[in-house]
């Protein structure tokens, strides 16, 4: 089984490809979803995250607000770490479950897709074989954050500057999928990294 990492920076077009790669057969997890559960009430996780940042005022029985904790680490590197430290361990864990049921029940291909793996390892994961980076230009990202997110123009620059760049990324990217295009351009980019990733040959353009 082949282990892919999809990962970008915020508004890359990360989830779109996955959804793209799921229907061409490869079984697909997504960290944040598996964090939403490490970090549920009851977890060693959630006790540890309460612990390390009172200021989140949740009591043990009730879900953490990630958008507040997000505000309390942006631009903290030390909180930042701090919460890395927390719980992409538990996140790896889980990945890591996953992926050997997947193993177990014969699938070809396994992608996780992750928005900070790179960065919270400082490298490629141990779960990963492979990296495909996702990537627009910064203004294209940007402008993208702005019209989901509802941000102020300046608090999408800063999100998007607390980020890895696109080059940090690419010295670890197998694959570089650019989302800037059509939708349908960009799905004959991922089809051709599949082929690549498979050693098989695409079928002629009818």
């Amino acid at each position: 089984m082949i282990r892919v990492l999809v990962t970008g920076g915020v508004c890359s077009g990360k989830s779109h490809v996955c959804e793209y790669l799921a229907s061409l057969g490869a079984r697909v997890h997504y960290t944040d979803q598996i964090a939403h559960e490490v970090y549920s009430p009851g977890s060693a996780t959630h006790a540890a995250i309460l612990e390390s940042f009172p200021a989140l005022e949740c009591n043990a029985d009730q879900p953490i607000d990630r958008r507040h904790l997000g505000r309390l680490v942006f631009g903290d590197e030390a909180a930042r770490d701090r919460l890395n430290q927390i719980v992409w361990p538990a996140v790896a864990q889980s990945v890591h479950s996953a992926l050997e049921k997947d193993r177990a029940e014969g699938a070809q291909v396994a992608v996780v897709e992750s928005a900070l793996a790179l960065e919270a390892y400082g490298g490629v994961p141990p779960y990963a074989d492979r990296v495909w980076v996702c990537w627009v230009e910064a203004e294209e990202a940007v402008r993208r954050l702005m019209r989901r997110n509802g941000l102020e123009e300046p608090r999408a620059r800063a999100v998007l500057a607390a980020q890895w760049s696109n080059e940090q990324r690419f010295e670890y990217a197998h694959e570089r999928i650019h989302t800037a295009r059509t939708q349908q351009e960009t799905r004959a980019a991922v089809l051709q990294c599949w082929h690549r990733l498979l050693g098989t040959h695409p079928p002629p353009a009818m």
